[in-house]
């Protein structure tokens, strides 16, 4: 049975977080390897907003080509249709809410059939926070078009 400091040089953290893990969140001591699962599965309860970490989780390369003709056409775009800022800048926002939604959905599905658990659950995470802004981003435009008829 491994020691808390065992567990925390196998995970390359501190010996106190490992300590919070295995006496308040439930992470078991049996063995390094059922240590290392319930952490995989367990210990990250916010996940990483940070775009190089979501990256490495996802397998990612910055040499990769697919990447790399992803962020090539997603430039060109931009160059394509130059956006300005338009009068209805709410009406901006939550077209930018609702295409961040439908990527990230699109991201999920990609990797359904491929990705570990820990990807997944980052993919996910990223998933419902967009999912979230686009129905409040859709919930205030609603409230400013009912607001403005009546004004």
């Amino acid at each position: 049975m491994p020691t808390i400091s065992e567990i925390a040089r196998d995970w390359g953290t501190s010996r106190p977080y490992v300590s919070r893990c295995v006496n308040h969140l439930g992470c078991p001591t049996a063995s390094l390897s059922q240590a290392r699962e319930w952490r995989e599965n367990c210990a990250s309860k916010r996940p990483t907003t940070n775009a190089k970490q979501i990256a490495r989780l996802l397998g990612e390369d910055s040499n990769d080509s697919e990447t790399y003709a992803r962020s090539e056409a997603c430039s060109k775009h931009k160059t394509d249709n130059p956006s300005f800022p338009s009068v209805d800048s709410l009406h901006d926002a939550l077209e930018a809410a609702i295409a961040a939604q439908e990527q990230a959905y699109s991201l999920v599905l990609e990797a359904i059939g491929e990705a570990t658990d820990s990807k997944m659950a980052v993919l996910l995470a990223v998933h419902n926070k967009a999912l979230e802004l686009r129905l409040r981003a859709e919930a205030q435009y609603r409230d400013a078009l009912k607001n403005g008829q009546r004004g």
